[in-house]
Order: C-alpha cells, then sequence, then structure tokens
C-alpha cells in the first residue's frame, strides 16, 4: 500500500512539474525575446543603434491577452527625455513578438 501512494505521489509531483512548464511566460524570458528581437529590427534596418545601448526600463505583464508589455530604451549620452528613443514589444506565452513599436531614423 506504501508502494501505490509513494507511486501516486511521484507522479503527481511529475505531472505538476510538467503543468508549470507550460503556463505563463516569465518576466526574464520575456525581456531575453524582446531584446533579440529588438536587436534583429536594429539589424534589418540598418539603424545607428548600438544593441549595447538598449535596456530595458519597464514591463507589464497582460493577463487578459496572455502576454507581457515589455518597455525599451536607447540610452543617450544627453540628459533629454526623448521619444524616438522609446519603444515597446509585445510577447506572447507562447514566445512570439506579437507587436512593437521600435525606432526609427
Amino acid at each position: 500500500m506504501r508502494k501505490l501512494n509513494l507511486g501516486i505521489s511521484i507522479t503527481l509531483l511529475i505531472i505538476l512539474l510538467i503543468g508549470c512548464t507550460f503556463g505563463n511566460l516569465s518576466l526574464d524570458h520575456a525581456e531575453t525575446i524582446a531584446i533579440d528581437f529588438a536587436e534583429e529590427y536594429i539589424n534589418e534596418n540598418d539603424l545607428n543603434i548600438a544593441i549595447s545601448d538598449v535596456k530595458v526600463f519597464d514591463a507589464a505583464r497582460n493577463d487578459e491577452h496572455n502576454k507581457w508589455d515589455v518597455y525599451l530604451e536607447v540610452e543617450k549620452e544627453t540628459n533629454e527625455f526623448d521619444l524616438s528613443a522609446l519603444g515597446w514589444v509585445s510577447v506572447s506565452d507562447e514566445e512570439e513578438v506579437i507587436e512593437y513599436y521600435l525606432w526609427s531614423e
């Protein structure tokens, strides 16, 4: 009887662990996907922006749409607030970029 209970417990634990891996995308992973997408965007559009200057300055979870909105900025030498330095990337729980607004020159 103890072996049966132990077997059931282990099976339930495995199911729980597998179920947790298919949940919401983590913030860290969403930020990584957004930065990678920004790098591709910069390269494809020949923008004069160093990827090392692109930083995440905020992120917000939208559970209704199962996505993270990751807000990016290009760090500049000046202290002036510049809207052209801001952008955002929406990353779904399926690890896909579903919307974005990034820089242009």
